[in-house]
C-alpha cells in the first residue's frame, strides 16, 4: 500500500492553519478592543450613535439640521479633535437627545492624549433647536471652550433641557446663554 505524503500533510497543514486563524480571531475579538467611529459629516436625518461603537471621534464641525435628531445612547464616549464642534439647529430645526443614566453617563471630551481646557469648540445650540425635544441628561462635557463661544455649551436663542450633567474644565464658561436663551437646568 502506498501512502501519498502530500495528501497526508495537506489536511494536517490546513487543520493547523484553521486552528491558528480561529485562535487569532477569538483572541482579537475577546480583547474588547474597539476602534470606534469617526464622524465628520453633517446630519440631516435622524441618527443614533451607539455605545458599542465607542469611541466616537468628531473630526470637524458637524451641523445637525433639516428636522433631524441626533440620539446619543447611554454610555457613549464622544471625543472631539481640535477645532471640532457639534452645532444643533443652525440652518433649520434639529434636536439632540443625549440621555445617559447615573450608571451609564455620556461623555463629551477632548481627543487629545493629555486633555486641556479649550481643546475643542463645544456644543452649540442655535435658534432652530427644537427645545422641547432637546435634552442632555447624565452627561459630562469637558475640555471645550475654544473660540468665540468660549464655553463647553453655548446657547444662542435656544433653551434645551440640561439635567444631571457635569460641565467642567472649560476654557471659559461652562454654559453660556445669549440672545434670550433660557435652558432648563436641574441637578
Amino acid at each position: 500500500m502506498t501512502i501519498n505524503k502530500k495528501s497526508r500533510t495537506t489536511p494536517s497543514l490546513l487543520s493547523a492553519m484553521v486552528f491558528i486563524c480561529a485562535v487569532f480571531m477569538v483572541t482579537l475579538c475577546g480583547t474588547g478592543v474597539t476602534y470606534g467611529l469617526t464622524h465628520s459629516s453633517n446630519i440631516t436625518s435622524d441618527e443614533t450613535w451607539y455605545a458599542a461603537d465607542n469611541p466616537h471621534i468628531v473630526t470637524g464641525g458637524i451641523h445637525v439640521y433639516n428636522n433631524a435628531t441626533l440620539k446619543i445612547e447611554a454610555g457613549c464616549l464622544v471625543k472631539f479633535d481640535p477645532g471640532a464642534v457639534l452645532y444643533i439647529g443652525y440652518y433649520s430645526g434639529a434636536a439632540l437627545n443625549a440621555t445617559g443614566t447615573s450608571l451609564n453617563p455620556i461623555t463629551f471630551t477632548s481627543n487629545a492624549s493629555t486633555p486641556a481646557a479649550g481643546d475643542w469648540l463645544g456644543i452649540v445650540f442655535f435658534n432652530s433647536t427644537v427645545d422641547s425635544s432637546t435634552i442632555m441628561d447624565y452627561c459630562t462635557v469637558e475640555y471645550g471652550g475654544y473660540s468665540s463661544y468660549n464655553s463647553n455649551i453655548y446657547c444662542d436663542n435656544a433653551s434645551p433641557t440640561i439635567q444631571h450633567c457635569t460641565i467642567r474644565h472649560s476654557d471659559g464658561y461652562g454654559i453660556y446663554c445669549d440672545n434670550g436663551s433660557a435652558p432648563t437646568l436641574t441637578n
